[in-house]
């Protein structure tokens, strides 16, 4: 397994943007980012430099609030190295869903080259683009999320009442929990916590706080703890119909998790409260990890949070030049390191960057890199 270092930061203070109080001011100048984490993760060694590929053209995009300042610092650098693209990212700065996002819809519809998603896009915002261009989105993943910082797609944590000893779960022993469906192979529902190792509390029930549905859609964390625990083989996993309370926000579920030591949910890490322990997760028994800052940034944790650029890309075709040449910057060590100097967002691994790039057809400048 791959070491990697931290090194500690100078300060824990972050340049903020100035704006009124009201939180519309978000919609104009993006949302102030958070304290930097003390502690900052080397940059990986293996991330491959950027190729100016001379290329020309004009891009347009969308962009939620909470990157605008991570975005400011990738705009500035790429312009340095591709003077012939000019990219235009105007406000307003909206939620990452189209229903909410006039900007995003545009996107959906074909009249944007691009989309910047905090989130894996809503299955209502995919049919949108699938009706329009009639192909899915691409969605590309150009960085990691945070550890803790609420809102600033902040890992996801299962999460048990304090007094429980379970040490940790594997993805399938999960979805036998949360789904009914149990596509990773699980041959029951599990429902009692004996049943997951824990024999103190032998026949005492699994309560499951929560069902995926938030404000009449699946929430964002809802839908990636899916995508990654609950979807396997080209099959979407479904939840289990007897979630406990209702899902609203990830505040509620630490609350009714804390008050009942037989509870189980899912929450972000920016959502952890004295009450509730954060457990380990892992592919296998034998192969758990603790979700620590570590894991995180190192990617191990499986609940591990990125985001996205979304483009319009048709099957076996490649980019367009300019839209090219910027997602390969976003894939590259110049911006990451970008990533790693804002010091809220984590900087993507060298194998996560090379899962990224397969997803597009290779270039001549790629091939030079």
């Amino acid at each position: 397994m791959q070491k990697i270092f931290f090194a500690a930061a100078l300060c824990a203070c972050t340049v903020s943007v100035v704006m009124a109080a009201d939180p519309t001011g978000w919609e104009q100048a993006g949302r102030p980012a958070p304290l930097r984490e003390l502690l900052q993760p080397t940059l990986d060694a293996e991330l491959p430099a950027y190729l100016s590929c001379g290329a020309r053209g004009t891009l347009e995009g969308t962009a939620p609030p909470i990157v605008v300042e991570l975005l400011d610092g990738w705009l500035r650098a790429f312009r340095e190295r591709e003077p012939g693209v000019r990219i235009a990212v105007p406000a307003p700065y909206l939620s990452p869903q189209g229903s909410l996002n006039p900007r995003l819809a545009a996107f959906l519809d074909g009249r944007l080259d691009f989309a910047f998603v905090t989130r894996e896009m809503a299955a209502s915002d995919v049919a949108a683009f699938r009706r329009a261009h009639g192909f899915d989105p691409l969605q590309i993943p150009v960085s990691a999320g945070s550890f803790r910082h609420f809102g600033f797609v902040d890992a996801v944590a299962i999460v048990v009442h304090k007094s429980n000893p379970l040490r940790g779960l594997t993805l399938a022993q999960l979805d036998a929990i949360f789904s009914r469906t149990r596509h990773r192979g699980h041959d029951r529902r599990v429902t009692t916590w004996d049943e997951l190792g824990v024999q103190a509390w032998t026949g005492k029930p699994i309560r499951v706080v929560g069902n995926g549905a938030w404000r009449g859609e699946e929430s964002a964390r809802a839908t990636f703890f899916r995508e990654r625990v609950m979807d396997a083989e080209g099959r979407l996993g479904e939840w289990r119909d007897d979630g406990r309370v209702p899902d609203a926000g990830d505040a509620i579920v630490t609350e009714a998790v804390g008050a009942d030591p037989y509870a189980i949910g899912i929450t972000g890490m920016g959502h952890l409260a004295p009450a509730v322990r954060a457990i380990a997760i892992g592919p296998r028994s034998g192969s758990l990890f603790e979700p620590t800052y570590e894991n995180v940034a190192r990617a191990d944790y499986p609940l591990s949070r990125v985001f996205y650029l979304a483009v319009a890309r048709r099957p076996g075709q490649p980019l367009p030049a300019p839209l090219n040449a910027f997602v390969r910057f976003l894939l590259s060590r110049e911006a990451q390191g970008i990533v790693l100097d804002r010091g809220v967002f984590l900087p993507l691994r060298a194998g996560q960057v090379a899962a990224s790039r397969r997803m597009l057809p290779e270039s001549s400048c790629a091939r030079r890199e």
